[in-house]
């Protein structure tokens, strides 16, 4: 019976703190019960209270989020969305240095990315995980923008190792254009002879007599 009607993890806890007098008592068992989701709703709630205070776990609390540091309201967004926005304006106003950077472009790109200094004159390189899919590459590049020295240029690389076929197709062709000379007014001069003949023929056909020896 106890199998049958418990099924809050509370209440459960709650029944293996005592003697099992109650574990065929319907009426405790009901009690245990509706206690123990009593207390499961509150430890979720308490639960969900403390991940509030960090963006990058918050949902009903994003709304406060976005009004505490003015942005708009991100109505029609994912709450994935709307985390990442907050965590980049979060991460906007403290001085820029790599470790600063590669939180900006983590939070933008939604995956782990490493800074690489130096790589030319004046030009870092952001290396993306290579495990990464679905890159939000518009939002990285715009909140890099946003954050790195004016100065400075960057690559974005990702090394990603797996077999890869390849195939190709070549057409080679050459056109040649032809512009002629054209002469609007063309004359010749010269001698035309033209030669003729005639010839006549007659048939004359004798039949003899009949009284010819």
């Amino acid at each position: 019976m106890k199998d049958r009607m418990i099924t809050s993890p509370t209440a459960k806890e709650m029944l293996s703190a005592i003697l099992p007098i109650y574990h065929h008592d319907a009426y405790m068992l009901h009690i245990f019960e509706a206690n123990g989701k009593e207390l499961d709703d509150l430890w979720k709630t308490a639960k969900s209270v403390r991940e509030q205070v960090y963006p990058q776990f918050a949902s009903w609390s994003l709304s406060y989020w976005e009004q505490r540091l003015g942005l708009s309201n991100g109505k029609g967004l994912s709450i994935e969305e709307r985390r990442k926005r907050i965590i980049v304006f979060l991460n906007t106003y403290f001085p820029v240095n790599k470790e600063r950077v590669e939180m900006v472009a983590s939070a933008a790109a939604g995956v782990k990315v490493t800074i690489e200094e130096n790589i030319d004159d004046y030009v870092f390189r952001i290396n993306l995980d290579k495990t990464a899919e679905n890159v939000d590459f518009p939002k990285l590049i715009h909140e890099v923008n946003k954050i790195k020295p004016a100065h400075l240029g960057y690559r974005i690389t990702q090394h990603l190792s797996g077999k890869m076929h390849l195939a190709s197709a070549m057409l080679f062709g050459e056109e040649v254009t032809v512009y002629p000379w054209r002469n609007t007014e063309l004359e010749t001069k010269g001698y035309a002879r033209f030669g003729t003949a005639s010839r006549s023929l007659e048939t004359i056909s004798i039949y003899p007599t009949s009284n010819w020896q």
